[in-house]
């Protein structure tokens, strides 16, 4: 028993042993399960930690690249920042070249100084923008040239709100596409309901668009400019007028004008971003160079299109991606690890920026050999930007002068489509033939809408764009032109070889200008050789005297202008023959069939008149050949006082049923003309227009004259033509086809006879036309001849002409004496009018 009693104790001990061992293993089992835990979790941090390593591989050169610029721009931060500061300040009204003038002095400025760092190709651009963005204001309409992105940094980024200078539309177009899905509202300063919408507009903070703005603002708009906003239980107000009107963040106020050179006051201007978004060179060129290439290129262009929007896209992609990241970055603990979703992030990001990369460079090399194709196209592209600066300049000349760019694009598409292609097949010929064919079809359809006094003009100045364009001369050498030579100081200079040819300030400007390495000791030479320079200024066209006998047209003009002004027209004629040719000398005669064909029922037809002129009679007949002169069909209204409501009823009815409506002197209606503006510029969008409908206007020179409607208008001037030849054929134009008919029928027995005679009288209208010139020596009083003379003398010439025998006394008397002679005051004219008529209406 005492051993069993042993025995027992001993396997207690041993179960009690046993059973700690069991407790022990099971401890060791729990420990090794969460050892096992703890490992895969390290497995599954190794696995994250290597993808993410793997993600920021990729971007690890570029992030490198990046912090070294990064570092280099935070170290010229505060010059490009005040830079930028002025820039937007500053410079919004200025031009491209100006504001880089201004940008490099200050940056001299700030640099050398102050002390301040500064990048050392500062850019806009760079400071408050980025390549997305650009991008989307350029498809939006906004052109891509450095000076339009930094007006679209301005107007964005601006603290006051921007007053665009936009002559040309082009910032219009873009505003309203680049807010077009915030539903913009658009309103005139001289509507009289213009409070309303933008009361709503700043209600609801949606974009205003204040069109056609002039040189001063309505006072009630003082409150929305001064951002005169202040708080009233919990929410922003603003006073505009006597109403008292919420005000929401979100409104934008872009103010419009289309003013080529509007004069702002000083209080104004500091109270808004004035912006100059005149068209430059550049923008216009790369607009028109991609219309070329879409008409003769068209797949090529397409092409290209489709790529920049890839493009675009592509960028925008990247951007949203390094964006994402940044902000997962940002928001992320000490445990990045354990961020799924970031490392999920960085796993797509890693593997996209990869497609798009290569996507991005195989976009770049199919981009760059279309854009070999299409530099072939420049030149043609270039000489359209040149010629369109040209006749933006002829406003200063006349108010009635103003063309849009919108005419100017399709005029130049038209001359595309319109140049046959060239016999040779060259791609060399095809471009000359683009540009001669556009540069001849734009002298004839702005000559139509110049006077005759403008014409020569307006032919010198496209010669001279041309030649300035070829690189034949410099723009020094036009402002020389123009301007002359100042003298300043005295000098010591050779006497005047003969005073009453070289006046003494004539002479010191020819003593000048032998200082200039073209024209170098000329003064020399004109002392030596006076009496050949004397007979050479008798007849410039031929070439100077001695070693200069091989100066260019230019060079002549320049001597001409300081020696001889008088001379100096006729040379011009030569120089613009030599240069751009014959035709150029000579405008073509009205086409009044070719102006209606460039109009539609959108664009109006618009008589500019001159004293004397009557373009009614000519429209009637062209009616009558269009079938177009009966009641049901043609329409007109005189203006003046009380019939505006008269006008717009034709004009509605007429709009109705395909009239053609014709409002004459226009000028005299000047409270009804922003009416007139409104139809027409609601014409191009009015679905109820009939397709034939046709709007005649007739209007003398007026600067209250709607700008909108002289830029779209086809503009026709009608007073007689300078030059014989051309008052006589103007004159053979305007007789009517009854006329000859009256031979064919037989109603004339001498049809010979009738037929010189008729040519007889159209002559005579010339000259007498033509003598109004030369002053006291063509007519003593200046008479305003006109049309109606001719038209009355051809009708009774016609009938007298009839008879058997032509009666000449009576054809004398009655065109001599009544007709012309009906407006003739002075004795010696009206003798001298028979005595001209006596070689005209005669039985010789």
């Amino acid at each position: 028993r005492k051993n069993l009693a042993l025995k027992e104790a001993e396997l207690d001990a041993v179960s009690k042993k046993l059973a700690d061992l069991n407790a022990q293993h099971a401890a060791a089992e729990e420990r090794h399960k969460a050892l096992l835990t703890e490992a895969s979790i390290c497995d599954a941090r190794l696995k994250r930690a290597s993808s993410l390593m793997n993600g920021l591989g990729g971007e690890k050169d570029r992030w490198t690249r990046s912090s070294a610029i990064l570092g280099n721009q935070l170290e010229r931060v505060y010059g490009d920042v005040a830079l930028s500061c002025g820039i937007i300040s500053y410079l919004g009204p200025y031009s491209g070249s100006y504001r880089q003038e201004i940008i490099e002095e200050w940056k001299q400025y700030v640099e050398q100084e102050c002390h301040i760092p500064v990048s050392n190709n500062f850019n806009l651009k760079d400071v408050l923008a980025d390549d997305v963005t650009v991008r989307d204001w350029n498809l939006q309409g906004l052109p891509s040239d450095s000076f339009s992105v930094e007006n679209g940094i301005i107007t964005t980024r601006g603290q006051r709100w921007p007053l665009m200078i936009d002559p040309q539309g082009q910032a219009h177009a873009w505003i309203k596409e680049m807010t077009k899905g915030l539903q913009p509202r658009s309103m005139k300063e001289s509507d009289p309901d213009l409070m309303r919408p933008l009361e709503t507009a700043l209600k609801y903070g949606t974009p205003f668009i204040l069109e056609d703005a002039g040189e001063s603002l309505d006072p009630a708009l003082e409150p929305l400019l001064q951002r005169a906003v202040y708080e009233k239980g919990g929410l922003k107000y603003i006073k505009l007028g006597d109403s008292e009107v919420e005000y929401n963040e979100s409104f934008q106020l872009y103010i419009i004008t289309n003013l080529s050179n509007p004069n702002y006051s000083p209080e104004l201007s500091t109270k808004v971003t004035l912006l100059n978004f005149s068209i430059t060179q550049e923008g216009l060129e790369d607009q028109l160079l991609g219309i070329v290439v879409k008409k003769e290129e068209a797949e090529l262009e397409e092409q290209r299109e489709n790529l920049v929007i890839e493009m675009a896209q592509y960028r925008k992609e990247m951007k949203q991606i390094e964006d994402k990241i940044l902000k997962l970055l940002q928001e992320s603990d000490d445990q990045i690890l354990d961020d799924i979703e970031l490392i999920q992030t960085l796993e797509n990001s890693n593997k996209k920026s990869r497609d798009i990369s290569r996507k991005v460079k195989e976009a770049e090399v199919t981009q760059d050999r279309i854009e070999k194709t299409r530099q072939q196209y420049r030149i043609v592209a270039e000489r359209g930007a040149t010629l369109f600066f040209t006749i933006s300049s002829l406003n200063s000349l006349d108010h009635m002068y103003s063309y849009a760019l919108t005419w100017y694009v399709k005029l130049f598409t038209k001359s595309i489509e319109n140049t046959p292609p060239p016999k040779s097949g060259k791609l060399v010929d095809r471009l000359k033939d683009l540009q001669e064919g556009f540069t001849w079809l734009l002298y004839t359809n702005i000559c139509r809408s110049l006077f005759a006094r403008d014409k020569l003009l307006f032919a010198f100045l496209l010669a001279l764009r041309i030649m300035k364009h070829r690189g034949d001369i410099s723009e020094s050498c036009i402002a020389f032109l123009v301007s002359g030579i100042a003298i300043v100081d005295k000098f010591d200079h050779p006497d005047s070889p003969d005073l009453d040819v070289f006046p003494e300030k004539v002479w010191e400007q020819i003593c000048v200008l032998s200082k200039d390495d073209e024209f170098r000791d000329i003064h020399a030479s004109m002392l030596g050789m006076t009496h050949n320079w004397i007979e050479w200024l008798e007849h410039p066209e031929k070439e100077p005297p001695g070693r200069w006998n091989v100066l260019s047209d230019f060079q002549k003009l320049v001597l001409i202008r300081i020696i001889s002004p008088e001379a100096f027209v006729p040379l011009a004629r030569l120089f613009v023959a030599n240069n751009v040719g014959e035709r150029y000398t000579e405008p073509p005669p009205l086409d009044l069939m070719q102006a209606f064909q460039d109009s539609d029922k959108t664009i109006p037809l618009m008589f500019v008149l001159s004293t004397g002129a009557d373009p009614v009679a000519g429209l009637l007949k062209f009616a009558d050949s269009m079938g177009m002169s009966n009641e049901n069909h043609f329409s007109s209204v005189s203006l003046g006082q009380g019939q505006g409501p008269l006008a717009e009823k034709a004009l509605q009815d007429g709009m109705a049923r395909g009239k053609w409506v014709l409002l004459m002197n226009v000028h005299l209606g000047e409270s009804w003309l922003p009416e007139l503006e409104k139809i027409c510029l609601k014409l191009p969008t009015n679905t109820r227009v009939h397709k034939d409908f046709r709007l005649w206007i007739t209007s003398m020179p007026s600067k209250k004259f709607p700008v909108s409607i002289l830029q779209t208008a086809v503009k026709i001037t009608n007073e007689p033509p300078r030059g014989l030849r051309a008052n006589t054929l103007r004159a053979i134009s305007s007789v009517d086809d009854i006329m000859f008919d009256a031979i064919s029928s037989g109603e004339i027995p001498q049809s010979e006879a009738y037929t010189r005679l008729l040519f007889s009288l159209c002559f005579f209208h010339g000259i007498i036309l033509e003598r109004k010139r030369f002053g006291p020596l063509g007519w003593n009083v200046k008479y305003p001849f006109n049309d109606s003379d001719l038209r009355i003398s051809l009708e009774q010439l016609r009938v007298l002409c009839a008879s058997t025998t032509i009666p000449f006394e009576a054809l004398r008397y009655i065109t001599g004496h009544v007709n012309y002679g009906g407006r003739v005051t002075d004795d010696w004219d009206r003798r001298t009018m028979l005595a001209i008529l006596d070689d005209f209406y005669t039985p010789r």
